[in-house]
């Protein structure tokens, strides 16, 4: 199939952190201002929690719009994603009612979340196999960055002209990247004829696309063993990171600033697991690093709650959450790329819905139980879900 020129791979690499840059930071934005926006918005961390749920279940359609972009082209599918969620982020920084704000918040679901799988099977066609996995690992490093400096820029932008000026920020930031990446090259030409039939056809066989979505061809027990506990452990996690600046803010008062320092040292927490990963992982091996990250965390999720005297202490059990899950998190993913072989793609595509699963109800689930019980609500349930990752992944995951 043809293909335009390749663009040179730093330039590539250098687009590819830039976008996840904005991309990445409106995904985590609402997790250490959850209390800010809420009062902006003039509702309960409970009601945004509820929309921040449903946002993030719009990244079930990474596996549509990944078939769309198989067939019409990489490109044009990303741009249009950015489109929307700058789109959305616009539309929450002018909204004026509620309504009009949960249709921004949705809309950022719709453009950010899909966003990932389909600019990581684009640098797959422009990068070279032998240095794949190094291009596409640098290009993850820019979720950590947006933790690092996004959300710190964020939390100072918030303290000094409202929460609504990261999301006009993002707007144009996600637009300017629209324009950037039409300037990319083409990875595969569109189809023509009858691309609008087939469409239509595959719409109407969606209950047996659906069943063969699910089929795998071997190792069935371990691989889907493998990621439940994935979106399981995905789970434990966020349900901490959607109350965390809720939690200090509300009961020891720091500001937006001082959350976005907090967001800073939980990037670098992530930056240094995925390092790690990336270094030692595989002396180390990837089940004995996902099994040991998995245990330690259990551990870490009971003990959060007893660290609620002190801002210190509490922070310094964050990083340590934060850097096991990430241990964690990176050695499952090469563990599941290797599960059945010659249905990689599919494994992982699975693996990105169970953690959008796990996301969705940790956003609905954290603040309200917080709500109820304080941090012992989200931090014993937590430590459940992390006992039964680690519990499932032992007994049922092989490498």
């Amino acid at each position: 199939m043809p293909q335009s020129p390749s663009i040179p791979l730093v330039r590539l690499l250098a687009m590819g952190i830039g976008v996840r840059f904005f991309v990445d930071t409106g995904i985590q934005i609402f997790a250490p201002y959850l209390a800010a926006i809420a009062a902006g918005l003039e509702i309960s961390i409970v009601a945004l929690g509820a929309l921040i749920s449903l946002r993030s279940l719009m990244g079930l359609a990474a596996p549509v719009l990944g078939a769309v972009a198989d067939r019409i082209g990489y490109r044009q599918v990303m741009r249009f994603l950015l489109l929307v969620g700058a789109a959305g982020a616009f539309v929450l920084a002018f909204s004026w009612a509620l309504w009009i704000a949960a249709l921004g918040i949705l809309l950022m679901g719709v453009g950010l979340f899909p966003f990932a799988p389909v600019l990581q099977a684009y640098m797959s066609g422009q990068i070279p196999y032998a240095r794949r996995s190094r291009g596409l690992g640098v290009v993850e490093y820019g979720w950590a960055l947006a933790s690092i400096v996004g959300l710190s820029v964020a939390g100072l932008m918030i303290d000094r002209f409202g929460w609504r000026a990261p999301f006009l920020a993002l707007g144009a930031g996600l637009l300017l990247a629209f324009f950037v990446f039409g300037a990319l090259p083409r990875t595969r030409a569109a189809q023509a004829g009858t691309r609008t039939k087939d469409v239509v056809l595959r719409w109407r066989q969606w209950p047996q696309r659906l069943r063969g979505l699910l089929t795998l061809e071997s190792n069935i027990a371990s691989t889907w063993a493998a990621i439940t506990a994935n979106g399981l452990s995905v789970f434990a996690t966020s349900n901490i990171s959607i109350v965390y600046g809720a939690w200090l803010s509300r009961e020891y008062g720091l500001t937006t600033t001082r959350l976005g320092l907090v967001a800073l040292v939980l990037g670098l927490a992530e930056l240094s697991g995925s390092v790690l990963v990336s270094v030692l992982g595989d002396r180390l091996g990837k089940y004995r690093s996902v099994l040991a990250s998995m245990t330690f965390s259990v551990a870490a999720y009971v003990l959060l709650p007893f660290l609620n005297f002190r801002v210190l202490a509490i922070v310094a059990g964050l990083v340590l959450l934060r850097f096991l899950f990430e241990v964690s998190l990176v050695s499952n993913i090469s563990l599941l790329s290797e599960q059945v072989p010659t249905q990689r793609g599919k494994v992982l595509t699975l693996a990105s819905a169970a953690v959008t699963i796990g996301v969705a109800l940790a956003s609905a689930i954290g603040p309200l139980t917080y709500s109820w019980w304080g941090i012992w609500g989200p931090g014993l349930i937590s430590a459940v879900a992390a006992l039964g990752a680690t519990v499932l992944f032992y007994l049922r995951v092989t490498e």
